[in-house]
């Protein structure tokens, strides 16, 4: 996906969520997720977030010893899911059960990167393309 389609899902999201018009905080993206119907947990775990879906139902799963990285870490599952769950017609086992996370080379993972950078940094973040 290229990045004028990224902006335009992401002021898409900010008229579905009045919390994207402004800078994100761990308590407007916990509003969100639940508004969209994800879980969100934070306990120890290897890596520092993950996306999962079983059944239907979405979780994003964060490192429970990165407090600080929190928003940051599940805007990027958040960005993750609304790129390539919800805007991919295959399907998230294809798109996203794939990435390598240990593997800069996925463009999946540029594209979540810029998302949630979007999200993290508000609306002056909007880059003119």
């Amino acid at each position: 996906m290229n990045d004028d389609a990224i902006v335009r899902l992401y002021q898409q999201m900010q008229r579905q969520h009045h919390e994207l018009r402004r800078e994100l905080t761990w308590p407007a993206l916990r509003r969100i997720l639940a508004r969209e119907g994800i879980a969100l947990l934070v306990r120890p775990m290897p890596r520092p977030g993950k996306l999962l879906g079983i059944d239907g139902e979405w979780v994003i799963l964060v490192d429970k010893r990165s407090p600080r990285r929190h928003t940051y870490y599940a805007a990027h599952e958040y960005a993750h899911y609304k790129l390539h769950v919800e805007g991919c017609a295959t399907g998230r086992y294809e798109h996203v059960y794939n990435m390598d996370y240990f593997e800069g080379h996925d463009p999946r993972e540029g594209e979540a990167e810029f998302l949630a950078s979007l999200l993290l940094g508000g609306p002056r973040f909007i880059p003119r393309l």
